[in-house]
């Protein structure tokens, strides 16, 4: 079964089946389209996952004496607020299914980019501990940044540049925060 959403165009208004869209130069544009409630119980499990490998990964930091705040204080706070909001976001898109409260529909232009920037992160987090933090954090920062749109190489480098030296000044010089060496 087939149903048809409503899609605008520039120079008229069509309808396509989900998932493709006409542009005025009559090529299909390929893109996912969800209900927001799917969309956001989908959001919010990511994110409790996510936020629970991260709380157990920082939970493995080291710790200095017997001080309140640690490396892992920080980290383990925000992974708390993240799942906190993941369950608030997941309430609330049950909430909307049980009373037929329908919102729109979603649209995710170019899932395979989405896809690849999700797929840097995971690779971000499982090699961190292996290249080190500033090398990780370069690389990432250049390739998400490309992924997300930047195509001026002195932008990626000045994104690049001002995220290393806002870390070092804040976690490391500031807060004293360890941060991942690597192993080699």
């Amino acid at each position: 079964m087939s149903t048809s959403v409503p899609v605008f165009t520039e120079s008229s208004m069509s309808t396509s089946t989900p998932g493709e869209k006409e542009t005025p130069n009559e090529k299909k544009e390929w893109y996912i389209a969800l209900r927001s409630e799917t969309a956001d119980l989908i959001a919010a499990s990511i994110l409790i996952l996510g936020s629970s490998w991260y709380i157990i990964q920082a939970m493995g930091f080291p710790t200095r004496g017997s001080a309140w705040v640690q490396a892992h204080t920080f980290p383990i706070g925000i992974g708390i607020l993240a799942i906190l909001s993941a369950i608030a976001l997941g309430f609330f898109a049950i909430r909307r299914i049980l009373t037929r409260q329908r919102l729109e529909v979603i649209e995710i232009h170019k899932p395979l980019i989405v896809f690849f920037g999700l797929v840097c992160t995971l690779a971000y987090a499982m090699v961190l501990n292996w290249l080190g933090f500033y090398l990780t954090s370069a690389i990432f920062t250049m390739v998400f940044g490309y992924v997300a749109g930047i195509r001026k190489l002195w932008a990626l480098f000045a994104l690049t540049l001002g995220f290393l030296a806002f870390t070092k000044l804040i976690f490391e010089m500031t807060l004293g925060t360890p941060l991942p060496t690597g192993a080699w």
